[in-house]
This record gives C-alpha cells, sequence and structure tokens, in this order.
C-alpha cells in the first residue's frame, strides 16, 4: 500500500480548513460562502457586447441561421442553454429560423458538408475557435459566425466573433462552452430587461462538471452550487429519478459526473443518429414534454410517451452497451500492454491493432480508463494517414491531474515532435508520424526520468488511530458537495490503529466493519483474504494503517469512514 502526503498538513487548524488549503483554497470561509457577487461581469469577455448585437441584428432581420452541436456533455448542453434561451425571448426565430445540426461521429467543430446553403449566420457554442480557415472560407460569403468557445487557440480569428475566456483577460479560465453561453445569455437578459439566463444554471452546471472544469474558482463554484440547487431541465430531473437510489435528491459534482454526465456522452459516442436526435430534443425545454410514439418493451402501436422519459431509457441503454465494449477493448489493450512491456516507458503510448480499430469512438473513454490504471500519461493511438498517404498515430491523449506533470499537452508540444495536439492540458486530440514515434519515446523517457508514476495513494490528512475526532470526519464528510475536479474528494490516513476481534464484524455480501467507538470504517464486498488479514487472538494484536474517504451513515447519522485500502503494519503477542 504506497501513498505520499498530498501536501502539508496543518496541524493548526481544522482538518477540512487544512485539505482546503493544501488544494490552493486560500480564503477557505469564502469559498464555502460564495455569493452571486463571485460570477463575473459578462463584459469583462472580449466581444461579449459585439457579439450580443450581432446576434439581435440576424433575429430582428430572420436571418437564417445555423447551430452547430458539438459532440460531448459540453457541447449539448451549450446549444441546448442557447436554444431554450432564444425560444423564451424569440419563439418564431427559433421555430422558423434557425436549424442545427449534430454530428454523426464524435467529430469537433463545424461540419460544412451540411452546412445548408441559404445561410447567412452560423453560431458554434463549445467549439470552432481554431477553424480559421472554415473562418475565412465562411466570411468570403458574407457569412457572420459567432463562436461562443472555451478552447485554448493559439491564433485569435479576425473573421468571426469570438467569445472565449481563453483568448482575453477574462480572470476565470475554468469556464466551459455552456458556462460562457450562460454569460452571453445573462449580457442578453441585462440588454432586453429580462431575466431568462439562470433558469439554465443547472445545464450550466451540468456542462461544467462534465468538461472536468477545475471547481477551485469562486466562479465556476458558484455556477455549480447555484444551478445544483435548482433543477429545472425536466431532462435532469429524470434522470435524478431513474438514480434516485444512488443520488438521493442530493444532487452534487460527484453524483453529476457519474450518474448523469456519462449517459449524455455515451450517447454522442456510441448512440445512432436518432439516438442523438432524440437526446438533445430532450434538453430543450420547449420539446421535452412533446409526447411521441412510444419505444417501451409491450408497448401497443398507439402508446405514447414523452421525449424526455424516451431519452433517459435510451441513454441508459446506450452506456450499458459501451461499457460492454469499453470493459472488452479495455481486457484486450492491457493484453497488448503487458506482452510488449509498454509500461516501461514514461508515457504509455499504445499503437492499438487492427483488432481493435473498431475502438476509435471509445479512445478517450479507454484512455482514461488505462491512466488511471497504470497512474501514467497516456498516448491512445489508432494508425492514419496524412495527405501524403504517410502513417500518422492518431488519437487521445489524458493525464491525471496529481502525478507532478501538470500540462502533458504542452510537455509533448515542446518535443518538437509530433504533428497535433488539440484541446486541453490533460485531455486532447493527439498525432505524431510513424517516423518521429520511437524519438517521442527517448524524449519522453529522458525527459520525465526523475518524475516517479508507480501507483499511490494521494493522503490529504492523516490521523492518529489512538485518537480519532469524529467531529472531523463528520464536518469533512458533510462538504462532500463540494469535491470534483481539482478538489477530488480527500484521501485520509489513520495511522497505527490497534485492533481486536471485537472490532472486526462481517456482514452481508462480504461488508468488512472495523469498530472505532461510534464511527465505521467499512469495505464493501471485501476479498475473504481481508478477514484473515484482519484476525487476531486473545494474545495477540494487531496495527493497521487505513486509507478512505469521509463519510456519514446514512441510517443513523455517524461517521463513516468508506476503505479504499488497509495495510497490517505491526504485529505481536501480549507479554
Amino acid at each position: 500500500m504506497k501513498y505520499e502526503i498530498r501536501n502539508d498538513i496543518d496541524k493548526s487548524v481544522p482538518p477540512l480548513v487544512s485539505i482546503l488549503h493544501s488544494r490552493g483554497i486560500k480564503d477557505v470561509k469564502h469559498y464555502l460562502n460564495v455569493t452571486d457577487a463571485d460570477i463575473l461581469d459578462p463584459l469583462l469577455l472580449d466581444n461579449m457586447d459585439v457579439g450580443a448585437k450581432l446576434l439581435l441584428k440576424h433575429v430582428a432581420n430572420k436571418t437564417k441561421t445555423y447551430l452547430q452541436i458539438d459532440s460531448d456533455c459540453d457541447g449539448y448542453t451549450s446549444a441546448a442553454i442557447l436554444l431554450n434561451y432564444l425560444h423564451l425571448s424569440y419563439p418564431d426565430y427559433v421555430d422558423n429560423y434557425i436549424t442545427y445540426g449534430l454530428h454523426t461521429d464524435k467529430s469537433h467543430g463545424l461540419d460544412l458538408n451540411v452546412l445548408p446553403e441559404d445561410v447567412k449566420f452560423v453560431i458554434i457554442p463549445d467549439a470552432g475557435s481554431n477553424e480559421l480557415d472554415i473562418h475565412k472560407q465562411l466570411k468570403a460569403k458574407g457569412i457572420d459566425i459567432l463562436i461562443l468557445d472555451h478552447h485554448i487557440a493559439d491564433v485569435i480569428t479576425q473573421d468571426a466573433v469570438l467569445i472565449n475566456n481563453q483568448t482575453c483577460d477574462y480572470p476565470t479560465k475554468s469556464l466551459c462552452g455552456a458556462a460562457i453561453v450562460y454569460k452571453f445569455c445573462s449580457y442578453l437578459d441585462k440588454l432586453n430587461n429580462t431575466n431568462y439566463a439562470d433558469n439554465f444554471l443547472d445545464l450550466t452546471a451540468l456542462g461544467l462538471i462534465a468538461d472536468v472544469m477545475d471547481l477551485r474558482d469562486y466562479e465556476t463554484h458558484r455556477l455549480v452550487e447555484k444551478g445544483l440547487a435548482n433543477i429545472f431541465s425536466p431532462f435532469i430531473q429524470e434522470m435524478v429519478t431513474k438514480n434516485s437510489y444512488s443520488i438521493k435528491n442530493e444532487l452534487s459534482p460527484f453524483k453529476v459526473s457519474f450518474y448523469i454526465a456519462p449517459a449524455i456522452n455515451a450517447v454522442t459516442r456510441m448512440g445512432s443518429d436518432d439516438d442523438k436526435k432524440l437526446l438533445f430534443e430532450s434538453l430543450l425545454e420547449y420539446k421535452a414534454k412533446k409526447e411521441i410514439k412510444s419505444t417501451k418493451r409491450g408497448a401497443a402501436w398507439d402508446d405514447t410517451e414523452r421525449i424526455v422519459d424516451q431519452a433517459v431509457r435510451m441513454c441508459g441503454n446506450v452506456r450499458n452497451k459501451q461499457n460492454k465494449e469499453r470493459d472488452k477493448y479495455f481486457n484486450n489493450i492491457i493484453q497488448q500492454v503487458e506482452k510488449e512491456g509498454l509500461n516501461k516507458n514514461k508515457i504509455l503510448a499504445i499503437r492499438l491493432n487492427t483488432f481493435e480499430e473498431n475502438t476509435k469512438e471509445l479512445t478517450g473513454l479507454i484512455a482514461n480508463k488505462l491512466m488511471s490504471t497504470y497512474q501514467q500519461p497516456v498516448l491512445l493511438l489508432h494508425r492514419a494517414f496524412d495527405e501524403n498517404k504517410d502513417v500518422v498515430w492518431s488519437g487521445s491523449g489524458r493525464n491525471g491531474s496529481n502525478n507532478g506533470l501538470e500540462d502533458f499537452r504542452a510537455f509533448l508540444q515542446s518535443s518538437n515532435l509530433i504533428e497535433m495536439a488539440a484541446g486541453h492540458e490533460n485531455a486532447f486530440g493527439f498525432s505524431v508520424k510513424d517516423e518521429n514515434f520511437d524519438a517521442l519515446m527517448e524524449y519522453s523517457n529522458t525527459a520525465l526520468a526523475q518524475y516517479d508514476f508507480t501507483p499511490r495513494y494521494k493522503i490529504d490528512y492523516v490521523f492518529d488511530g489512538k485518537n480519532i475526532n469524529t467531529y472531523d470526519i463528520i464536518d469533512i464528510a458533510s462538504h462532500n458537495d463540494i469535491w470534483g475536479e481539482g478538489l477530488e474528494q480527500p484521501l485520509i490516513l489513520i495511522q497505527n490503529l490497534s485492533i481486536n476481534q471485537d472490532m472486526i464484524e462481517e456482514r452481508g455480501n462480504g461488508t468488512l466493519i472495523i469498530k472505532i467507538g461510534d464511527m465505521e470504517c467499512v469495505k464493501f464486498k471485501a476479498p475473504e483474504n481481508d478477514f484473515k488479514r484482519l484476525e487476531t487472538t486473545a494474545s495477540t494484536y494487531k496495527k493497521i494503517d487505513i486509507i478512505g474517504t469521509c463519510s456519514i451513515n446514512d441510517y443513523n447519522s455517524t461517521p463513516q469512514i468508506i476503505i479504499e485500502d488497509f495495510e497490517v503494519v505491526e504485529q505481536g503477542f501480549y507479554f
């Protein structure tokens, strides 16, 4: 059981405060009590006024408009927020002058192949910042472009109106596409003297969580907090109902990231065109409750159901299918990694064999699982060909946020050996020429030689097994609604806990219980060997270290530690 202390532990303050300090939250009181004052003025974003007035001009002129929907949860929520808002303000414009397009695969950005010929205004949320050639082409045709994005752009377009928190001095860099669209709609509220934008903060929160935005910024934290406290979206409401046993009507970033966002992303990866359309329309409040022909098993030919109900059921089915495919391919890839010894390199770079070519839609998902398994930066690559018919390896790059390599994308770019690394710092699309692949591995092994990517637990706080204040456990657990990207749920270590047989209990389904006064440490589905490792007699003793997360028992409100791992550190005889 290897672990390291994440940062210095400050024993002069309560454990929760020490944990938040170590994660970069300097003003804990402020962070735990954010308000609307932390939501910044939209005009701090470059081109906000220009973009809003451009839209209003086209609304007034009843211009044929095309909205490109990007193919992930943030893309869907971004587009849905804008359409929902515009339908409240200008229903005739939305119903008669706006068309929208969904990618048939996991592509990103504007698809010119499906752009209607009579369109004179294009809106691209959550994408488009780097498509400079497309901007020039459309401008030459007299087509205006409005981009509402958050992706890094090395060059700022001169042929479109770009509103992007990464390309200006806007302080909050952790806003996603959905949040930029929310800011845009909130500015339209100011111009129109309306108050519609806040109706869609739940979709904004969903986009922020799904796109793993850093929740340590005050503004991002407030948008998520406010959005999850007021659920108006029929889709989110039905997803909460479907997962009511796990969510328990208390939404948190963790629960959204585990039970809701993955269902949307599964459809964008593996859903049919009809599935994607159904899902997107379930995010539109003016369409979600419309009755359509039922697809329930055993339904009569004339039975109907709401779009949102059918979409939620479909999302569950597609996610189950995706997970089966992911696990099948993942196991095959693991065999390749072990057979070829690929994890001996500093970067786990896997060039998939022909059998795995069908994994393209699952590349990012599998790369995440590989990263979690091996605790290394990952490149999961497919064979492709460039315009010169040279072999290129392209796919996804993924890296954890706690292994010391803060910006995997920038590291690869610094090699000057790659063709492309586009996206976020630690989650991006990637390509490298076959002729440069070995050199890239050599460069990485040398440059990262001092990095230790050996799997280990990152400990946030250490408790002495002889003296645990259970109030501290409850205090940490009672703030489980704040944990998310940048503020992952903290791991605590209980050191040198003396145990005897009276403290150990086995409950149903192999649940291991270690009792510490009124607190229980719980490990679900523990193997039989775990119980054997903890056995003592009247004449023997053991001391153990426990790593786990803080929780509160739902039944009696007593403190709990959910065990991640434990280790016997000392054993002997009483005499």
